[in-house]
């Protein structure tokens, strides 16, 4: 199991906004993994569900595509999954949780150097139309206020010749100049299996509905890599631990 430590408290949230300054490169690029925006990787990493939502693509994939399972104006009273939830049956009490179920194989990036686990029934994408060298959708579509939503976890990484530390505050700094409702929730270091990490959790409106988003920065082997999730808060809940078993599996090969 993997070892995670926290290093200091949360700061205090700044505020954020994307939308545009998103540029195709593929002839200007020279990385060979993906074309991507001219945004920074972390940037990317940070705001691809907003990229997403707001082009549809995604949506119309899986809408229009797959049939997915539509979950239409979601209550926003669910219990977090990732804290038992006591109920009854026949005078006594259980505790129930959400199983964390993964795909068999893991998705595995060799060039990019690394894998996570599938959540059990999630669609792949990694045509890099987002951005993103990979993306996992969750099928369920949530329906809210007229706008069609998905729960997704992406992968970004790029070059980089900064530390950690370096490239978070720079991620910080772009944040603030793009973006206008990005309001930070965590922001602090992590150390996994012995590995630096840095953690940026925070909410966001989108067509007047809210968001959440967790993201992880790293650092490692001259390139830095943003793993990051993001759902309607609505279903943020009962999403959260298959959110966090699939963001914590991420692995360098």
């Amino acid at each position: 199991m993997e070892e995670i430590q926290n290093t200091y408290s949360p700061a205090t949230p700044p505020i954020l906004d994307v939308t545009d300054n998103v540029v195709d490169i593929e002839e200007k690029t020279e990385d060979p993994l993906k074309k991507v925006p001219v945004l920074s990787w972390v940037i990317i990493g940070l705001v691809i569900s907003i990229i997403i939502v707001g082009i549809g693509f995604l949506v119309r994939k899986y809408v229009f595509n797959n049939n997915p399972d539509l979950v239409i104006n979601t209550p926003n009273n669910l219990s977090p999954s990732n804290t038992p939830t006591p109920s009854s049956a026949n005078g006594t009490i259980k505790l129930t949780t959400q199983d964390v179920v993964f795909e068999t194989n893991p998705y595995k990036n060799e060039l990019a150097g690394f894998e996570i686990n599938i959540p059990q029934g999630w669609n792949t994408d990694d045509s890099g139309q987002s951005g993103s060298i990979v993306i996992l959708v969750d099928p369920k579509v949530v329906k809210e206020n007229n706008s069609s939503l998905l729960t997704l976890i992406s992968v970004s990484t790029g070059p980089s010749r900064l530390s950690l530390e370096e490239e978070v505050a720079s991620a910080k700094t772009g944040l603030i100049n793009k973006f206008d409702s990005y309001e930070f929730e965590e922001d602090k270091p992590l150390i996994v299996n012995g590995r630096n990490y840095h953690l940026l959790s925070g909410s966001y409106m989108l067509n007047d509905i809210k968001m959440k988003n967790r993201n992880l920065i790293l650092v490692y082997n001259h390139r830095g890599f943003a793993i990051s999730a993001s759902a309607p808060e609505s279903v943020w809940p009962e999403k959260e631990l298959i959110l966090n078993a699939t963001l914590f599996s991420f692995k360098n090969i």
